[in-house]
């Protein structure tokens, strides 16, 4: 389905931001990877992100010569090929190195907590192997556990990126190639699902949220039942409510009995699963680990960093209100917003702390990505600026 912007509506400026943007996080994305591999790795990471900022540039602005993108079944062959040959590859490591004594904590989050429940136990019980706290939320890792307790941890990458591009090619064809090459070719995307961290995939989440929320219509039922999913997503870490929050009072500008529905269902379920989690912890005399995010917060951050996250959420917040439209693409710029406002400065401060430009600290700043990249592809696929004869013919 092809909605091009309505011809009043000026989104260059916008659009220019974005791009730029789209540069910097991906020389940070090549920057951290490159250097942890290679002595050249600055070089190395500064010219891939180069050239990778060049594809984007001529992807978005020359949709006729890049036609075959938006093609019909062998395009989801390939790309559903190379997203199986991913997935496999990724299972494979993982499941040789997910007992290794300093193997990353992302994947035991999710998993253990849900073995946990399976069997009976309060899932917050046990602190990781390393003594590291437990991030992700209840929701969340019910959600992710039929992949996760079967140590099918390392596949969700690649699926919840088909799962964009699948819901992408209903609006747009052309626009879910270029999400998918644009996505696929980031280096912290590669490195990170590899050992199956999620944040990548709580990203790809709030896409299809987006997406699907756009095609809302007047369905209280319909609007009911994605304000649960949003709800079971927005516990993947505490801050993700204000993201899912974003989203719903982007569905009431479009539409405000569809908006509460939403936004209702979705703050009710969220509290009510970290509620009952919180409350069942509490009785079993355990920390409700989730909530480690506020003490790190206030203990390990300095002052700089707090002020630094008050007035960058202060002006995205203060975008959101003058300058979002009911639109998807506004909806994930304002999401993207809030998640760099939020994680960037602590992703500066651990820099400062540890100045290795391979720090952990980086996947703070890459991980808002796809909401990012999501953006830049439907304002350009839906841009007058960018209509040619061969780009809707692609998206029908």
């Amino acid at each position: 389905m092809f909605r091009p912007a309505s011809a009043d509506e000026d989104t260059s400026a916008l659009r220019i931001g974005l791009f730029v943007q789209f540069g910097l996080l991906s020389l940070v994305s090549s920057i951290a990877v490159t250097t942890a591999q290679s002595s050249q790795g600055l070089v190395i990471g500064t010219v891939y992100a180069a050239l990778l900022t060049a594809l984007a540039f001529w992807m978005l602005r020359e949709p006729a010569k890049l036609s075959f993108l938006g093609g019909g079944l062998p395009v989801v062959v390939v790309i559903g090929v190379l997203l199986v040959l991913v997935a496999a590859s990724n299972e494979r490591h993982y499941l040789a190195v997910r007992n290794a004594p300093h193997f990353a904590t992302s994947a035991p989050a999710l998993e253990l907590p849900a073995w946990l429940l399976v069997h009976g136990h309060e899932p917050y019980r046990d602190h990781l192997a390393d003594g590291a706290p437990i991030s992700p939320g209840p929701g969340w890792f019910m959600l992710l556990s039929p992949f996760t307790l079967p140590h099918l941890t390392a596949i969700l990458g690649a699926l919840s990126l088909g799962l964009v591009v699948l819901l992408l090619r209903r609006d747009h064809r052309y626009a879910a190639g270029v999400f998918f090459v644009l996505v696929f070719l980031q280096p912290s995307f590669q490195a990170q699902i590899t050992n199956g961290q999620d944040l990548f995939v709580v990203s790809f989440a709030l896409v299809c949220l987006a997406l699907a929320a756009e095609r809302l219509d007047d369905s209280s039922r319909k609007a009911l039942i994605l304000g649960v999913v949003a709800g079971f997503v927005a516990t993947a870490r505490i801050p993700i409510v204000l993201m899912t929050t974003i989203l719903g009072y982007g569905v009431f500008l479009k539409d405000r009995r569809t908006g509460c529905y939403f936004t209702v269902s979705m703050l009710l379920t969220s509290g009510l699963l970290h509620g009952i989690f919180a409350v069942w912890a509490h009785r079993m005399g355990h920390m409700y680990q989730p909530m480690h995010v506020f003490g790190r917060a206030t203990n390990g951050a300095g002052l700089s960093a707090r002020v630094a996250v008050i007035i960058l959420l202060a002006c995205s917040l203060g975008w959101i209100a003058l300058r979002m439209k009911p639109m998807a693409y506004y909806w994930m710029v304002g999401m993207y917003l809030a998640m760099f406002s939020l994680f960037v400065p602590e992703a500066i401060k651990e820099f400062v702390q540890s100045p290795r430009w391979d720090w952990e600290g980086s996947i703070y700043i890459t991980f808002p990505l796809p909401l990012l990249i999501g953006a830049l592809v439907l304002i350009y696929a839906r841009a007058p600026a960018t209509h040619d004869r061969a780009v809707p013919a692609a998206a029908e």
